[in-house]
């Protein structure tokens, strides 16, 4: 079998957190430009921060700044989070890390997915993302529940624009994938190649491949 493309649980990590830290980031700087600045004695109750001999603090006179801060700091993090991913498998986080997302074909996953594997960190997230952390290092192809859901994966940046041969079952190895070998079809119940020639393609569609007596081609019967 090949090295596994998705063994990347550590660069994971790196681009998630950097990603969080970029996006909190940003919504602390669009808080200190946007919130009200005070007079200590000129404030009255205990809504808002001290710093210096200031008050920082949205007041009811200027509230529509706080709804413009809430409504800016969802942008960015959406914009970071499945717009740029959607689009280019990657993110400020990805790119320090090396790793991309991808879907089967190596290709970016698009909106759809990104939408959906943002979606299900309700999920992945549960005890502070030890769900998607479990997940990812425990099933076989490292994916969380967002992931799965979107057969989506993350792999490293260098594998990007290629055929992963993951969304195939187990004994068909795509060309120039990285998908399973031929012991591994016939462990899995598929049958055994006799040698060079045309058989049953294992990808579970009627019609034959061509194996070449190593491995299976792109040349089928239909």
């Amino acid at each position: 079998m090949t090295a596994k493309p998705t063994a990347v649980a550590g660069q994971r990590f790196v681009a998630f957190l950097i990603d969080a830290l970029l996006i909190c980031a940003i919504i602390a700087v669009l808080w200190l430009l946007l919130v009200d600045k005070l007079p200590k004695d000129q404030v009255i109750g205990d809504a808002g921060f001290d710093i210096g001999d200031k008050r920082y603090a949205f007041t009811e006179d200027n509230s529509y700044k706080q709804t413009i801060w809430l409504l800016l700091s969802a942008i960015a993090a959406f914009v970071i989070s499945v717009v740029v991913p959607s689009f280019k498998g990657s993110s400020p986080g990805r790119a320090v890390a090396g790793i991309r997302v991808v879907d089967g074909e190596g290709r970016p996953p698009g909106f759809g997915k990104s939408l959906v594997r943002w979606l299900l960190w309700i999920i992945d997230g549960i005890f502070f993302y030890a769900v998607g952390g479990i997940m990812v290092l425990a099933t076989g192809r490292n994916q969380r529940l967002g992931d799965m859901a979107t057969k989506t994966y993350t792999v490293k940046k260098e594998l990007a624009g290629q055929p992963l041969g993951l969304d195939q079952p187990a004994g068909y190895a795509q060309p120039g994938g990285y998908g399973y070998d031929q012991p591994a079809y016939a462990q899995q119940g598929g049958g055994q190649a006799q040698g060079a020639g045309w058989h049953p393609d294992p990808h579970g569609q009627a019609r034959l491949r061509y194996w070449d007596g190593s491995q299976w081609t792109e040349h089928t019967s239909a």
